[in-house]
């Protein structure tokens, strides 16, 4: 069975927050200010702040865990390609529409994700 875990890109804030799916209380019993909940649904009225990212329970060849929306360097013969995780029905897959299945984790890296390195997309 995999690791379920998520991730979120704040718009607001700018910056991505892992592990959002433990809601959890401190050491001194105060509940934290953040649930998951809170992650899924903005409010009445209020625009979306966060873009949720699932863990796709692989893991590239430094042992980083592959979430949705990572851009992964695939090693393949001679010059490398560049491919965005997706979520497609019930399973991942990667961009260019192209339903392939993730090679040998020895020739996958993550170089970067679409919200702080967009440039990668290109």
């Amino acid at each position: 069975m995999r690791e379920i875990s998520y991730r979120a890109w704040d718009r607001i804030n700018k910056e991505m927050v892992y592990d959002i799916q433990k809601a959890y209380d401190d050491q001194y019993g105060n509940f934290h200010e953040r649930c998951f909940w809170d992650y899924l649904d903005p409010g009445e009225g209020n625009e979306k702040q966060y873009d949720i990212m699932q863990y796709t329970g692989l893991k590239d060849r430094k042992g980083e865990k592959i979430f949705e929306g990572d851009v992964l360097e695939i090693c393949r013969f001679e010059e490398p390609i560049y491919k965005v995780v997706k979520y497609v029905w019930h399973g991942f897959t990667t961009s260019k529409g192209d339903n392939v299945y993730f090679p040998s984790e020895k020739r996958v890296q993550i170089v970067g994700n679409i919200y702080e390195t967009p440039e990668l997309m290109k």
